[in-house]
């Protein structure tokens, strides 16, 4: 047993000492740049919840505001984390002269709970869905202009279903403002909903785009990617066709991407 400790001793003495300068130095250097406790609690200012804010997911309350000021906490470059609940928006703001409920600032990320495109049917007569981050546009109803979520450059938008409580499915189709604006360039929607929207995503002018995982039921366009002067041209119409912006509205049909 002495002669095994000595051996194991000696052996781990020598395997030490067989270590580079060079490599000693830069194990090290490495120690030194790992992160403290401290760095960690300092990044984690930039990831915020609406919820710190006021926000509040009961379906009625409007939280126009709240997200506002979340998405002015991280205004330089951040995260804003929208928890499970039904977050109303009655009214608007002025974004970049964009007429929007909610308005991200560059760098900023709205991330919902769903890591997959979430799938509810609405058909002729679907409810209001229950689970995850879903978010209520009130604002706007007869009006196509404007949007309910404006996105400059460098944003991104991720797990939300979207879903317009005072259309009536059975009825004819009411305009409303598109549900998402992509304004700046490198922009991203990923793992999106749009149950009965009237227009969903308008990526004019967003050069770089991204948007993949996007279903729901759209009345007119799911994603409009050019304009064509005096008029709009849709690249994914609900349900697969090409539609003149001013022609007659489709049914709700679901629609995938």
């Amino acid at each position: 047993m002495l002669l095994f400790l000595f051996l194991a001793t000696m052996t781990i003495v020598v395997c030490s000492s067989s270590v580079p300068p060079r490599l000693a130095r830069e194990a090290r250097t490495f120690t030194r740049n790992v992160p403290s406790v401290a760095d960690f609690v300092e990044t984690q200012q930039s990831i915020v919840s609406v919820l710190d804010f006021g926000a509040v997911g009961d379906g009625t309350f409007d939280n126009t505001a709240a997200f506002a000021a979340a998405v002015a906490a991280v205004s330089t470059g951040g995260l804003v984390y929208v928890p499970s609940g039904q977050y109303s928006f009655s009214s608007t703001m002025v974004c970049n002269g964009i007429s929007a409920s909610v308005c991200l600032t560059k760098g900023v990320s709205l991330v919902g709970t769903f890591q997959t495109v979430p799938s509810h049917n609405m058909g002729q007569g679907g409810s209001l869905p229950v689970n995850g981050s879903i978010l209520l546009p009130r604002s706007g109803q007869g009006n196509a202009s404007g949007a309910f979520l404006y996105m400059p450059e460098d944003t991104t938008v991720r797990g939300f279903s979207f879903y317009y409580p005072d259309v009536d499915p059975k009825a004819t189709p009411v305009p409303y403002p598109f549900t998402i604006f992509m304004s700046g360039n490198n922009v991203a929607v990923q793992d999106v909903e749009l149950l009965n929207s009237y227009n969903g995503i308008s990526a004019v002018g967003a050069h770089r785009h991204y948007i993949s995982r996007v279903q729901g039921q759209p009345c007119k366009c799911v994603v409009v990617v050019f304009r064509s002067p005096p008029r709009t041209v849709c690249e994914y119409e609900s349900p697969t066709t090409l539609l003149n912006a001013n022609s007659t509205p489709s049914p709700h049909k679901y629609s995938t991407l």
